[in-house]
């Protein structure tokens, strides 16, 4: 993932000899492009294949911490926005600004940061969520299996597309599942209900 580089837009000025100096900006302190990284990039944003360009101006308390972070150019995704300034926030340290006497008072700082998908990340499966439910009757046999939410068709043996459902209900042994028992010890019919989620990330190199 290509993260643009983040730069200030507010400028120090510079003095001539023998006039009064001008209230300075806010200075980032060590490297802002560290603030944002590539494994930063929102999950759900992948997952949405969502892209842009957060343009935001953070407020820099005398102290030089953040203050605040406004959005001021969305990117059109609500993830990227939202992460842009939660980083940023908790990352960004700042010189503070200071008024014509030296002393540090209050500023604000913009830039943006450019969100791109790597053509990697573009290659990895969605999350899977798969739901199914089965009858386990007294003798332990599994007598039926129902598929209540499925995901996207995988590559099974040989290339075959399959159903993570389908194949789920599949693995289930037919026979040999212990029972459930009622108060009295005796074998009783039981429905069990099945969820698991799978989720690859790419990680950085």
């Amino acid at each position: 993932m290509r993260i643009q580089s983040l730069a200030a837009s507010a400028l120090l000025l510079s003095t001539a000899p023998a006039v009064a100096a001008e209230p300075a900006a806010p200075r980032p302190t060590g490297n802002p492009g560290t603030w944002v990284t590539a494994n930063d990039y929102p999950a759900a944003a992948l997952r949405e294949e969502a892209q842009g360009v957060v343009r935001f101006v953070l407020g820099v308390a005398a102290d030089g911490s953040v203050t605040d972070c406004t959005v001021q150019e969305s990117s059109g995704n609500a993830h990227l926005d939202t992460a842009t300034c939660e980083l940023i926030r908790a990352r960004a340290r700042f010189t503070p600004a200071k008024d014509s006497a030296g002393q540090a008072i209050a500023g604000t700082w913009s830039s943006s940061v450019r969100w791109q998908i790597p053509d990697t990340a573009r290659t990895l499966p969605p999350i899977m969520l798969v739901s199914y439910r089965f009858v386990v009757e007294k003798d332990g046999s599994v007598s039926s299996c129902e598929v209540l939410s499925d995901s996207e068709p995988v590559s099974g043996p040989g290339g075959k597309m399959v159903s993570p459902g389908a194949a789920a209900c599949a693995n289930i042994p037919k026979s040999a599942i212990s029972p459930m028992t009622d108060k009295d010890g005796q074998p009783v019919r039981s429905v069990t209900t099945m969820t698991f989620k799978t989720e690859r990330t790419q990680l950085s190199d």
